[in-house]
């Protein structure tokens, strides 16, 4: 679902279980798509449907659309998306593009001072204890599972590299605020569960990878319904009950604040 375009960027509503960019791999080419400013290619995930390959494909037929019903000759317009942040492949919620590189470079470099709210909304297994709070740790992730592990303690993060001699700069500090907004939720998927569900929302002040999935279950021992990955048990949803309801962000090019928002899913059991 499109929340908004204009000529510099794109915000869409993504759903769950659909992927932001795919590895290319499916398409025999493999792509650095963590490179910063890169741009990923259409040639090399078009097997697998992502939100990026939709949304070329949109702005690929608009631009054509335009230049087949004008009068006059349209200068050249790129027809393509860039990617300026992600969500992991099972969580929901909004999403920005950029329509060009320079708009990409400037939102990327710039994330932490662009983006003034990344609200989130989870359902939970368990009631969190406290209620709400801000849990900061440092995360990294463990090659052989894949999944981050997370440690309170900072001095994980000045530790040196025993095989350089330099500082170890895998532990990356995450911030997380939290709040509890409801208990006890009746998720339709649930019923007969031994499980207590409740609704959290989360403030991100950091954006690691799969932060409030490993706070939850690591730091407030209430792993997110659905994610099995990081110890949970039930699945009431039918998907990872985490979605990203808000994004707030300066507009690079009018300096403005704008807020989208995403409705929370039916499936949560909050509407």
């Amino acid at each position: 679902e499109i929340l908004y375009e204009d000529d510099h960027i794109i915000v869409v509503s993504k759903r769950s279980g659909l992927p932001v960019v795919g590895t290319g791999k499916s398409a025999g080419h493999a792509v650095d798509f963590e490179k910063k400013g890169a741009k990923a290619s259409l040639m090399a995930q078009h097997r697998e449907q992502t939100v990026y390959s939709i949304l070329s494909d949109y702005m690929r037929t608009k631009v054509h659309a335009e230049r087949m019903s004008s009068s006059v000759r349209l200068p050249w317009k790129p027809s393509h998306v860039f990617i300026v942040h992600r969500l992991d492949r099972d969580t929901s919620g909004v999403l920005v593009f950029a329509k060009n590189e320079k708009i990409q470079k400037i939102m990327q470099d710039g994330w932490n001072n662009y983006v003034k709210t990344r609200g989130y909304i989870g359902i939970v297994e368990g009631i969190p204890s406290p209620a709400e709070g801000t849990i900061t740790s440092w995360l990294k992730e463990n090659p052989k599972s894949m999944k981050m592990v997370s440690s309170r303690s900072p001095e994980i993060s000045r530790q040196t590299d025993p095989r350089t001699g330099k500082a170890n700069d895998e532990w990356q500090k995450a911030i997380t605020n939290y709040r509890t907004i409801a208990t006890d939720i009746r998720i339709k998927g649930a019923v007969g569960s031994p499980v207590r569900y409740s609704a959290v929302e989360f403030l991100l002040e950091t954006g690691r990878k799969n932060q409030i999935r490993v706070h939850a279950a690591d730091e407030l021992g209430c792993p997110i319904a659905g994610d099995r990955k990081y110890g949970a048990k039930t699945n009431p949803a039918g998907r990872l009950a985490l979605h990203a309801g808000t994004l707030a962000f300066i507009h690079p090019v009018s300096g403005k604040v704008m807020t989208f928002t995403a409705k929370t899913p039916r499936e949560f059991g909050l509407r």
